[in-house]
């Protein structure tokens, strides 16, 4: 039964079929050598040719890229959600927290009485800890300097990665480097 093969825009296989008769589109009839196990170009005069190593794993190289940029991206989000939080509602009270923390930290600075709103924005949660209001917005605030180093550390590393995936060049390189990278992400948070 006759091979017909598919090629995109820039002349690389895409698709297959076994038939009797040609189908419509853009299908090219494959060599009579054909091998189901090999990967063929088109080139811009529509020779089929079987594709070179160098091809083939640059193919390769590229398919890989694309599924590490997407793991990359879904491990840092995971460590982003980790530092920011779990929902907006919660990223909405720590932000009013920070607030109230920052004003409450500026007026124990300058001596001046502390606002009735911050006082009971940041009270209930000093009250159950058992610290002052003041003793509160000075953990909030060292809490909210680990999330922001925490949160540009993992921006850093989103730039790093996406070089690394880019200047790769080959799936051994793109693995090891992204591993390694992987791995000081790890430690570096871990230390925070």
């Amino acid at each position: 039964m006759p091979t017909y093969l598919k090629f995109d825009d820039q002349g690389v296989q895409t698709e297959t079929v076994f038939r009797k008769t040609q189908p419509s589109g853009d299908w090219h009839k494959a060599p009579d050598d054909f091998d189901k196990t090999k990967r063929y170009r088109k080139d811009a005069d529509d020779t089929i040719r079987l594709e070179t190593e160098e091809e083939n794993e640059s193919n390769f190289l590229a398919l890989a890229r694309i599924k590490a940029a997407d793991e990359v991206r879904i491990e840092l989000e995971q460590c982003r959600h980790k530092f920011s939080g779990y929902s907006a509602g919660k990223n909405k009270a720590y932000e009013t927290q920070a607030r109230s923390a920052l004003r409450v930290l500026e007026a124990d600075a300058a001596g001046q009485e502390i606002d009735p709103l911050d006082e009971q924005i940041l009270g209930e949660l000093a009250k159950v800890r058992e610290i002052t209001v003041v003793e509160m917005a000075s953990l909030i605030k060292t809490k909210m300097d680990e999330r922001d180093v925490a949160l540009a550390l993992i921006e850093a590393y989103e730039d790093k990665a996406i070089r690394v995936i880019e200047s790769a060049t080959s799936r051994d390189d793109l693995r090891t480097s992204l591993e390694a990278m992987q791995a000081e992400l790890r430690s570096a948070i871990t230390a925070l």
